[in-house]
């Protein structure tokens, strides 16, 4: 089955707009404008498609004023608030910003709609909110004046009030020259509040020159108190709700600090996260508030949920998700991390290929994320990365720069999944309209077909290349040979019994099982890149650099026995003597302390030189000292006491 996944494009639309694929003008005007009225869809009343025109950073189509939404921009929000504003020009771009004005720049083009379906509104998947620097312009025509202008103007007016018995009276009478006609009917209107209730008539008649018009108004004072206002929890500076409602997938999608209570609303959810520490916190099943600093478990933007329907147990009017079903609530700090799901570009991946849980991560500290193997090419894209992993048969592939590839079967150097990067916006040197990472930034995908545990060979799976420190990382048996391949170490270890079999430059074999000089399976390398000399193909390690096998059937024995005398004789001349006791540690597994005589436990620790094969342990033979010159070796067959003076007894 094809996977398809969506990727997030450039959010710089300054440099995009030059990078950018686009379809220009090559046809009338009225074309485009025809073209997107009959693709736009339903606008809000009175507000017709203008068209798909062109834009930049430096160079706004629509400059007067703009706001963004990260999840709930939509036509209706875009078009309403501009209209606040008192602009008849409203325009979205990028899925999740909008722009206003009253009229747009001359610098902006008409282009092709399709520049302006790149971008799913946030707030409404089914709407176009413009394009990768390019924006979906609205227009609604500016209502009427309705102001009529008089010559000549006489006033009236009287005012009586419950606590006063004044009464004033006022006549200004301005001459013109000028000649305009206009009357207007008398009218009533009545307001009631808690506090007063007022009533006014206002009657004015205006001749060709002249106009007269004469008010009264009442008002009473009421002795109500208004009730207070809740003074409950409110959204967090920087902190907003959202129209967003996703599924969750495989498991939570905040994975953070969580709390439950009958008294839950979305404000006490983002104060309880934002208090924690966390940018980004999710409303579930009406009680529950859990938060994180990204979307987890292959939760996402692109993977929306109808289940947010559940009112929340604190607030009756407001949404708290739902069964499965989270309702978001972020904080600007949050919105490098997730707005990448939000313009995205439909790609075809290869079989059995995703977006990882997080899209894409900072580069490791110390060292590639994804240090295993790695390719580059002016030509690179998507599907060329993806498929040089798996070829590799690595389960991570990571894209950066534009053209660089890099694989892995997990992040290291200080790379996490943890840690997001919103700096993905650079585009694929094979293919411009789509992104290939960026600076120090990885765009992520996995297989999890390709895991560790799945790749075998004579039972044993593969664990990753690591490096040799200062020898032999397997010390138990070797094979070399111009046959080598996988197979045939793997079949080679698994013979003599060894949990570990790993390959080295090409031809060499080794097993063991346990690490030694250094070496472990988390000191990883990047070197191994040879193929294996009975195959040509394959990874077959590298210099200082083994391709890892275990066999996870094979255990090491963790009960490896000493022999040891609980009455150990002492033979001093003096009438004091100083001993200690020890605790013997055996490579590959501990065993616990053996007391000699009576003296208490003093820790030492010691190897032989074949613990894998044998199973009783010698220590070195050395001395107990007493008082005087003379010594004398306390010896049992299998242990011997080395003395730190720690405790002291009088002898027999």
């Amino acid at each position: 089955m094809i996977a398809t996944t969506f990727v997030s494009l450039a959010l710089v639309a300054g440099l995009a707009q030059g990078a950018a694929i686009e379809k220009r003008a090559t046809k009338p005007d009225s074309y485009y404008v025809a073209q997107a009225q009959a693709s736009v869809g339903t606008l809000p009343s009175g507000w017709t498609a203008k068209g798909c025109y062109s834009d930049s950073v430096f160079s706004r189509a629509l400059s007067a004023d703009s706001t963004t939404s990260l999840f709930g921009m939509t036509y209706q929000v875009c078009t309403s608030y501009c209209s606040s504003k008192g602009y008849s020009y409203a325009g979205v771009e990028l899925g999740y910003q909008c722009f206003c004005g009253n009229g747009v720049s001359k610098s902006a083009k008409l282009t092709d709609y399709s520049n302006c379906d790149d971008s799913w509104c946030s707030g409404n998947w089914n709407q176009d909110c413009g394009g990768w620097a390019n924006v979906n312009v609205f227009y609604k025509a500016p209502a009427a004046s309705t102001t009529a202008a008089a010559s000549s103007t006489t006033s009236t007016s009287t005012s009586t009030t419950s606590t006063s018995s004044t009464t004033s009276t006022s006549t200004t009478t301005t001459a013109s020259t000028t000649a305009t006609a206009s009357t207007s009917a008398a009218s009533t209107s009545t307001s009631t509040s808690s506090t007063s209730t007022s009533t006014e008539v206002s009657t004015s008649t205006a001749p060709i020159d002249t106009t007269t018009s004469t008010s009264s108004s009442t008002s009473t004072t009421s002795t109500e108190t208004a009730a207070p206002t809740p003074t409950g929890p409110t959204f967090p500076s920087g902190w907003s709700t959202s129209t967003a409602c996703i599924a969750e997938v495989g498991g939570r999608a905040l994975t953070g600090a969580h709390t439950a209570g009958s008294d839950m609303t979305q404000e006490k959810c983002a104060s309880f996260c934002a208090t924690a520490g966390y940018t980004i916190a999710g409303v579930e099943y009406s009680s529950e508030c859990w938060c994180g600093n990204l979307l987890a478990n292959g939760a996402s933007l692109t993977k929306t949920s109808s289940a947010c329907t559940m009112k929340c147990a604190g607030n009756s009017s407001s949404i708290c998700g739902g069964g499965n079903a989270i309702s978001l609530l972020v904080s600007k700090a949050a919105e490098a991390t997730l707005v990448s799901d939000l313009t995205h570009k439909i790609v075809t991946l290869p079989t059995g290929w995703s977006v990882a849980s997080t899209a894409c991560v900072a580069e490791g500290t110390s060292g590639r994320a994804l240090a295993s193997a790695s390719t580059a090419s002016d030509s690179m894209t998507i599907g060329t990365c993806l498929n040089f992993c798996q070829d590799k048969g690595f389960q991570y592939a990571g894209i950066e720069y534009g053209r660089e590839c890099y694989c892995g079967d997990s992040l290291v150097n200080g790379a996490s999944l943890d840690i997001a990067s919103g700096s993905c916006t650079k585009a694929c040197a094979g293919d411009d309209t789509t992104t290939c990472g960026g600076g120090n930034a990885l765009q992520l995908y996995n297989n999890p077909s390709l895991a560790l545990n799945l790749i075998t060979s004579n039972a044993f799976s593969y664990q990753g290349c690591i490096k040799e420190v200062s020898g032999r990382a397997l010390t138990g048996d070797s094979l070399v040979g111009d046959e080598m391949t996988v197979e045939v170490c793997t079949a080679f270890c698994g013979s003599e019994g060894f949990k570990y079999a790993g390959i080295e430059y090409g031809r060499e074999c080794y097993c063991g099982n346990s690490f030694s000089n250094g070496a472990s399976d988390s000191a990883l390398s990047t070197q191994c890149t040879m193929t294996c000399a009975g195959s040509g193909s394959g990874s077959c390690g590298g210099p200082n650099a083994l391709s890892l096998y275990a066999n996870p059937a094979v255990s090491v024995d963790v009960s490896t026995s000493v022999s040891t005398s609980t009455d150990v004789e002492v033979t001093t001349p003096t009438a004091s003597v100083t001993v200690t006791e020890i605790t013997i540690t055996v490579t590959p597994t501990d065993v616990s302390s053996e007391n000699v005589t009576d003296a208490p436990a003093v820790t030492s620790t010691t190897t032989t030189e074949d613990a894998e094969s044998t199973s009783t342990v010698e220590i070195p033979v050395e001395e107990i000292t007493s008082d005087g010159d003379e010594e004398e070796a306390v010896e049992d067959t299998e242990i011997v006491v080395q003395p730190t003076p720690i405790y002291s007894a009088d002898a027999e």
